[in-house]
């Protein structure tokens, strides 16, 4: 993957990206099995095609954490803001 397409994952959904995963983990299998049976003429393309799957997993991974993170916030702001407007009255 060059660097343009690294920063190019970054724009996608999670859904894109686990889509792509799917699609690279699908092709790392096919690889596997051609490189047993010695018909692949790129041996290193396995290695390239792990990288990749590592790359895709870890932008994945990003972006479910903020997501997961922003979910949380959202559900505790409704609750600290409902007790800072609370009024006490003497």
């Amino acid at each position: 993957m060059k660097r343009n397409d690294i920063t190019a994952l970054h724009d996608k959904g999670i859904d894109a990206l686990e889509e792509q995963l799917l699609q690279l983990q699908q092709e790392l299998a096919k690889a596997r099995i051609e490189k047993a049976a010695g018909k692949l003429a790129n041996v290193s393309s396995v290695k390239m095609l792990k990288h990749d799957i590592a790359r895709v997993k870890t932008v994945l991974h990003e972006k479910t954490v903020v997501a997961a993170e922003a979910a949380a916030i959202a559900q505790a702001a409704p609750t600290a803001s409902a007790t800072s407007t609370t009024k006490v009255t003497e």
